[in-house]
């Protein structure tokens, strides 16, 4: 599983991938921050959800991200900063209740391994245990079925992967 955690975007890459002697400020952003996981651990990670369902691996993902929150520095830096920028806001400081600490980095790191989980289930195929949440999806149906298209213009309020397996199986193209 990867340790990146969103956070705001820079004008200036970070370090060199792998590169862990980089300065803490430079893997403060997301993208300076190498991959710790594996394609080994995915593929386990997969195999449970296949034996076990997906229940119990949000359990397991729940002790995954508690080691990247402790263990995984320039993960946590990231999340701690990206939280920090949301505070600064009125609606981040709604949004959060209190100045952020390590509670809202583990929520934080928490919620992205859910979404990379949920990713690697809709890649594999596999969709029987994730439920579907949409709004406003009866104009762009009422536009499939009437020969028209439309654009989308997101917010990545979600993933456009999932989107995208719900057009399928809706016999909707998205591109």
């Amino acid at each position: 599983m990867t340790t990146a955690a969103p956070g705001p975007a820079r004008e200036t890459p970070g370090p060199a991938h792998g590169d862990e002697s980089a300065p803490a400020e430079a893997t403060a952003w997301w993208g300076g921050i190498p991959e710790r996981g594996s394609i080994a651990a995915l593929r386990v990670l997969l195999a449970l959800y296949r034996t076990l369902g997906r229940r119990a691996c949000l359990v397991i993902l729940h002790f995954i991200a508690i080691y990247f929150t402790l263990l995984a520095g320039g993960a946590r830096r990231a999340s701690r900063l990206y939280l920090e920028t949301l505070w600064a806001t009125d609606e981040g400081k709604r949004a959060l209740g209190h100045a952020p600490g390590l509670r809202h980095v583990l929520r934080h790191i928490h919620e992205f391994s859910i979404n990379i989980f949920d990713r690697l289930v809709s890649w594999s195929g596999d969709l029987g245990e994730l439920r579907f949440e949409h709004r406003g999806s009866e104009v762009l149906f009422d536009l499939a079925a009437s020969g028209n298209g439309a654009f989308l213009i997101g917010a990545h309020q979600g993933s456009f992967d999932m989107m995208r397996l719900l057009a399928d199986k809706h016999e909707m193209t998205v591109n």
